[in-house]
């Protein structure tokens, strides 16, 4: 997707992409398989990996790559004494589409980019719209309300989507009514709960034909950044390999040091920022 040159680089721009259509776009020409989760790997020698899914099929390869999130079963097997933290903020999300009712009370600022509307309390709100340039899709207004677990009721994981909408929208209904009022208009098909949840930083490992990348290594507080690491991981892992003139594991080593680096600088990052701002403990 090709963003037009601004007048005024300095002045930088902007653009949403739709993570179902990069999703979409990322997969063309790659074969993938579905409806069999990963399970486990095993090294059998010679610098290989075999992976076992839960259908009893396996797959053997030079590189397995842990691409799978916050809760990688890859990173679970690989450094079991990896830890995943709670920062005390849970999140509910969804999006509501872009009639022309929601663009007349969504805030100026969340038409053209990413906001957010930070409370004093741990509390806050980020908005988002979304307009296909193409104009094939169906325009929507990305929301998330985050505060701190305890002001949201047990359970979450066990409503469905309709009950999850008006639970975000009463943990702000003091607010003015309008974010409230965006909440309620959602699609319940697109709401969904979650821990806000953060990594300890990790010492680099034994290098063997498994790696991570993404949240699978560095799982961060969500700012912006979290799926843009995942890329850049990808971009470096790619590069680290296709440009080796030694062993693939000795590329897979140097792509973890810098993975390390960057991506646990970032995590410490938004952890700051979002202390600063009273978002999390």
């Amino acid at each position: 997707m090709l963003v037009p040159p601004a007048e005024d680089e300095a002045a930088g721009r902007h653009l949403t992409v739709d993570r179902q259509t990069l999703r979409r776009i990322l997969l063309t020409g790659v074969e993938v398989h579905h409806g069999a989760p990963f399970e486990r790997y095993e090294l059998p020698g010679g610098d290989r990996v075999r992976a076992h899914f839960a259908n009893g099929e396996s797959a053997e390869a030079d590189l397995l790559v842990g691409g799978d999130g916050t809760h990688s079963r890859v990173r679970a097997q690989l450094l079991p004494h990896a830890r995943v933290l709670e920062t005390g903020q849970t999140e509910i999300y969804g999006k509501t589409p872009l009639t022309g009712e929601v663009r007349a009370i969504a805030p100026t600022a969340a038409l053209d980019g990413f906001c957010s509307i930070m409370g004093p309390d741990g509390r806050f709100v980020s908005l988002a719209a979304h307009e296909f340039a193409s104009g094939e899709g169906n325009d929507y207004l990305m929301w998330v309300v985050v505060a701190p677990a305890e002001r949201f009721p047990h359970g979450l994981n066990a409503m469905d989507g309709a009950a999850l909408a008006e639970t975000a929208a009463a943990a702000v209904d003091d607010w003015h009514p309008s974010i409230s009022a965006l909440v309620r208009l959602t699609d319940p098909a697109t709401v969904n709960p979650t821990s806000i949840l953060t990594a300890e930083p990790l010492a680099p490992w034994e290098t063997v034909p498994v790696t991570l990348m993404g949240d699978a290594a560095h799982t961060m507080i969500p700012q912006g950044t979290s799926a843009a690491f995942a890329l850049k991981d990808a971009a470096l892992l790619c590069r680290r390999i296709t440009e080796r003139t030694g062993p693939l594991l000795d590329a897979v080593r140097a792509y973890e040091a810098e993975m390390l680096d960057s991506g646990f600088a970032e995590v410490a990052r938004v952890l700051e920022t979002a202390r600063a701002n009273g978002t999390t403990g």
